[in-house]
Order: C-alpha cells, then sequence, then structure tokens
C-alpha cells in the first residue's frame, strides 16, 4: 500500500501479482443463515441470527450499521433474557491440511459488560469432533465504542488440521446482557514474504525550514517472521531509501519506524509524502498491493 500524504493521509494501491489464499469468505448478504454454517444454542430465541443491525437490535442494545453491506450476524440477550451461555455459530467444515500458516479476520461489535453482577463474554473457539466438544482459542475484547472493523487472529496453531470448525461464542453467564454481532469473516492462508505499510505519519503542518520526523507503522501480513526491510520515500523532489536490519517482527506483529532523513519544507506550500515498502527479509515482497 503506497501512503500518500498531503493535508490528509490517503492511500493507493500497486496491481498485484499474489494475494492470500482464501478458506472461507462469509459477509452474510445472502440475508439468512449461509449454506454449511450452523447455529448451536440453549436459548428460546433460537441463539443467532442473520438480519439487519436494526433488525437484530433491541431497547438497551442498539447495534450500530456497517460501512458496507446489509446484513450481520448477532445474537441478542438483552431482547430474549434467557439463556444465552452457550449460543455458537458454527462455521462450515474447514480443511487446513495444506497450510502452514492461516489466520482470521472479520468485524464484530461487543461490549463485554457487566450488569447485576454477571459479564458477558465472547470467545473464538473450534471443534476437531463435529461441534461434540469446543476448545477456546480466544476471547474477545470488549469495546462499547461501535464495530471493531478487521479484526485478525493467528490460527496457525491449527494448521495442519484436516478437519475442523471454528465458532463464534457468546456467554451471558447467567445474566441479562447485551450481545454479540460479527460480519465479513474471512479465513485465509498467508503469503510467506508479506509486509504491510500500516500507517505514514509526519505532522500536518511543518514551519518552513524546520525539520520533521517521517515516521509509520508496518505490520507483517505473512506467514514468515520479517527480519529486515527497505523503505523508499519522496517529498515529490528528492527520494530517500532506508534498510531496517537486525528485526523480529512476527507474523500480525508490528514495527513503528522513523526514517532516517527528516522532511525539512523550503516553501509554504503543500507538500505530498509517499512511501512505499521495497523489500524485506533480502527478497522481494510477495503482495506489491500493501506496500
Amino acid at each position: 500500500m503506497r501512503s500518500l500524504f498531503t493535508i490528509l493521509l490517503t492511500c493507493l494501491f500497486a496491481a498485484g501479482t499474489l494475494s492470500a489464499q482464501v478458506i472461507l469468505d462469509e459477509d452474510f448478504e445472502g440475508g439468512t443463515m449461509p449454506s454449511g454454517w450452523t447455529n448451536q444454542s440453549l436459548a428460546t430465541d433460537g441463539g443467532w441470527n442473520i438480519g439487519t443491525p436494526s433488525s437484530l437490535s433491541s431497547t438497551y442494545w442498539p447495534v450500530p450499521d456497517v460501512d458496507a453491506g446489509t446484513y450481520i450476524a448477532a445474537t441478542n440477550d438483552d431482547n430474549c433474557n434467557c439463556d444465552k451461555s452457550a449460543d455458537y455459530l458454527v462455521t462450515p467444515y474447514l480443511d487446513f491440511s495444506d497450510y502452514t500458516a492461516v489466520v482470521l479476520e472479520f468485524d464484530y461489535f461487543f461490549g463485554g459488560f457487566t450488569y447485576q453482577g454477571a459479564t458477558e463474554q465472547a470467545f473464538i473457539e473450534y471443534s476437531t469432533d463435529g461441534g461434540a466438544t469446543w476448545t477456546q482459542l480466544y476471547e474477545l475484547p470488549g469495546n462499547g465504542d461501535g464495530w471493531q472493523k478487521d479484526v485478525v487472529y493467528d490460527l496457525s496453531s491449527l494448521a495442519g488440521e484436516p478437519f475442523l470448525q471454528l465458532a463464534f461464542r457468546y456467554n451471558d453467564n447467567g445474566g441479562w446482557l447485551y450481545g454479540f454481532a460479527i460480519d465479513n469473516v474471512t479465513i485465509s492462508a498467508p503469503l510467506a514474504n508479506d509486509l504491510e505499510l500500516t500507517r505514514l505519519t509526519i505532522d500536518r503542518f511543518v514551519p518552513t525550514g524546520e525539520s520533521v520526523a517521517v515516521k509509520g507503522i508496518v505490520t507483517n501480513k505473512g506467514a514468515n517472521n520479517v527480519t529486515s526491510f527497505t523503505l523508499e520515500w519522496t517529498d515529490g523532489t528528492d527520494t530517500y531509501t532506508d534498510s531496517f536490519p537486525n528485526l523480529d517482527i512476527p507474523p500480525l506483529g508490528t514495527y513503528e519506524f522513523t526514517a532516517m532523513a527528516p522532511f525539512t519544507p523550503s516553501e509554504s506550500i503543500t507538500y505530498t509524502i509517499s512511501a512505499t515498502v521495497t523489500g524485506m527479509n533480502g527478497t522481494m515482497d510477495e503482495n506489491p498491493d500493501n506496500n
């Protein structure tokens, strides 16, 4: 991803040649429970449902609209006030036998609130016996500020498994709580070498003749640890190349960098600062789309 700074930070995209292999991709836009997905619940309302945010909302659990699309999956404890201690939204059967690294990405809306001594919880779990038993992988943090977008979890501990299912589980812990909603679920096998230029940071207004550091964040979207990378940035006139050696960025890890050369504006005009990751681990990045 090429990041630009004028007054606001924007992004351009290069034409890519490779991308992560998608294993599962579901946005619930069919409006009903997708083929292969199942619902396990002790609740009297049936547990998870597919619908619009407004149709799945209630008085004390209003679900915000999503940025794109119409439908989501959600379980609403506020509306039901029933036993939602084991509400499972279960994926189709998955085969990870050909992969050494797997990642899960999705959006979710969940507060993790406490009411009258009970606290709601949300989990990612997996089963290798057709849903007879479930093992917890992650507990999701609550956030009452709206949808959490493009959240990524590493499933590489399950790589090599030929027969499994994932589940999004909601637990009201016996209380009358709120709910859990998800959207845009993707499971993919990442490329070996894929470093994303996630953010480019520079002060919006800089006095003429004063130097300011060019900073940013890169994210390892690949399966291999990132041990080094090179960055090229330009102010439209001069171009600079920096190397960042002796790193150890694990998959899904991030690194905050500062370019060696500062930016020093010579005139009172608008400048465009662009930067690109030009290589990593002594080789080419396999996915130029996010450099």
